[in-house]
């Protein structure tokens, strides 16, 4: 092979690879982050982040304010996917 050449045989074959090893990836990943423990977990992490902003002396509102950011980083990243090549959804406020 030239040194200009395209290798389509090669490439062929690795997209062969990542179509199928992609979608079983986020699959795994997609069903970890669904579980029941996962939820637990996010539940945690967010009550945790919550009394940490208020035992560091962050007033009510603001602690509540910013925990609904936090939360809404989980909410982004589960509407990504769950997407399974969707448009995103419109943005929450």
């Amino acid at each position: 092979m030239s040194e200009n050449e395209i290798p389509v045989k090669e490439i062929s074959e690795l997209l062969d690879v990542v179509s199928e090893k992609v979608p079983r990836m986020m699959k795994a990943v997609r069903e970890s982050f669904f579980s029941a423990e996962a939820g637990a977990g996010i539940g945690d992490a967010v009550g945790s982040f919550y009394k940490s902003l208020i035992d560091k002396g962050i007033p009510d509102a603001k602690a509540y304010e910013l925990t609904l950011a936090f939360l809404r980083q989980f909410e982004r990243f589960a509407d990504v996917m769950s997407m399974d090549g969707k448009k995103p959804k419109a943005e929450k406020e």
